[in-house]
């Protein structure tokens, strides 16, 4: 069999299966049949695939998840003065542009050039031989960059105030 011939019977069949998926997909969204054989009316809600009657023995799925509320920041002016307070690369410091930290080198990370621009902040990390670069938006919660075993979180405190947490993960 030609190669020609082999791309278009796969060509054929993977769309024979895709429209069959299709298909099925389509029957499942359907609304069933009222129970006299007459559909329901166009404004009636219907029943849906996801009111699924649960199974004998299945766990009931939870009605509400619970996070941490965002708007509880790690620490808020318990922070670092002095970037050098950072060396053991487990500190909260106050964000400045253009500021550099130092750390340790056992930690895998030698500095952090830290750049603000609004709420987002670009870290330059240097290694002993690689330089990292990631933008983290402060503003969104929990957000934080992961850089050679040490994470680097900022975020914004409730007076507004940039603030990072540096810590090894």
């Amino acid at each position: 069999m030609s190669t020609r011939k082999l791309n278009l019977f796969v060509t054929a069949a993977a769309l024979a299966l895709a429209g069959g998926v299709t298909a099925a997909g389509a029957s499942l969204a359907a609304p069933p049949p009222a129970a006299d054989g007459t559909a329901p009316p166009a404004g009636q809600p219907t029943e849906t695939s996801t009111d699924m009657p649960s199974l004998p023995g299945a766990p009931t799925p939870p009605t509400s998840v619970s996070l941490p509320s965002p708007s509880a920041p790690v620490r808020d002016e318990a922070a670092a003065d002095d970037p050098r307070e950072c060396r053991d690369a487990e500190c909260v410091i106050a964000l400045k542009d253009d500021q550099v930290i130092l750390i340790d080198k056992k930690y895998g990370v030698e500095s952090i050039r830290v750049t603000v621009e609004g709420d987002n902040v670009t870290f330059a990390v240097r290694a002993k031989t690689s330089k990292s670069v990631a933008t983290v938006d402060a503003s969104v919660p929990y957000s934080s960059a992961y850089i050679n075993g040490v994470k680097l979180r900022p975020y914004k405190t409730a007076s507004g105030r940039l603030m990072l947490e540096i810590s090894r993960a």
